[in-house]
């Protein structure tokens, strides 16, 4: 009886530490990736801003341009990261022209350096 209980045991712990094992190499993995596309998406913002410098006054926030993630919570694969910028002088109405501009430099920075997106 002694002998079962112990081969029952180790198997549980056996498992327990695959599934621990487990876990951290997906979290590593998904850590990698997003990384790589937090690089992408930084380049991409920061050619975005060049142009759109030239069009109005931008200044970053906090220095360098750089993303920080929005959350986790949406499942394996969705990446989204958010930027903060500081414009005076822009009002509420002035927005949808903003999104234009972004959008189309965007647009052409994916068809120039073959930035891939997937739906």
């Amino acid at each position: 009886m002694q002998s079962w209980l112990t081969i029952i045991g180790g198997v549980l712990m056996a498992i327990v530490v695959y599934e621990l094992l487990r876990r951290q190499v997906l979290k590593r993995a998904a850590l990698k990736i997003r990384r790589a596309g937090q690089r992408t998406v930084d380049s991409a913002m920061v050619a975005a801003f060049k142009v759109l410098a030239n069009a109005m006054t931008i200044q970053e926030v906090a220095g360098a341009i750089h993303s920080v993630p929005v959350a986790d919570v949406w499942g394996r694969g969705v990446m989204a990261f958010e930027y903060v910028l500081d414009v005076p002088g822009m009002v509420t109405a002035d927005l949808p022209e903003v999104r234009r501009l972004f959008n189309n430099e965007l647009q052409a920075y994916a068809i120039h350096n073959q930035v891939v997106a997937f739906r």
